[in-house]
């Protein structure tokens, strides 16, 4: 997966320098940072780039990234977009992300359902559909959307 192209180092050897890597944009954070081919960058806050350039980036597009301290992005160029077949996958391993996310909701949902229950040995028919619609409720808490939280 890792495959970053370290194409440029500037500095005395010592971690100060900077170093340009070109790789593609797997996933950005709400705080701003960019995983490029596996690994984390910061944007810093001492950059001096065209911001507009963070408003065009999509995941699986090839990017070219200047950082400093192997973590600190001082410098953002798009060097290539992704290809229909690229955001398809990228779709696709969203929707898996949702699934999975949802998968453990209900799990989580259910757990919380049976703990309320009590610890009875066996539970009747009755039981079961109380538990069952409390799971419900749970889930439905769990997935709401951030905005109603």
């Amino acid at each position: 997966m890792a495959s970053n192209k370290i194409t440029q180092t500037n500095g005395n050897g010592n971690g100060n320098g900077t170093v340009t890597i070109e790789g593609v944009l797997q996933a950005r954070s709400a705080n701003g940072g960019l995983k490029v081919d596996g690994k984390w960058y910061n944007l810093s806050r001492f950059a001096d780039f065209d911001s507009t350039v963070l408003d065009q980036l999509q995941k699986g597009h090839t990017v070219r990234l200047t950082v400093s301290a192997e973590k600190w992005v001082k410098d953002i160029e798009l060097v290539g977009q992704a290809t229909d077949q690229e955001r398809a996958n990228g779709h696709r391993d969203q929707e898996r992300a949702a699934d999975r996310e949802r998968q453990i909701a209900r799990a989580v949902a259910l757990q919380c359902a049976i703990r309320l229950a009590g610890p009875r040995a066996e539970l009747r028919a009755a039981d079961v559909a109380t538990v069952l619609k409390a799971a419900q409720a749970f889930e439905a808490w769990l997935l709401r959307e951030a905005d109603e939280a």
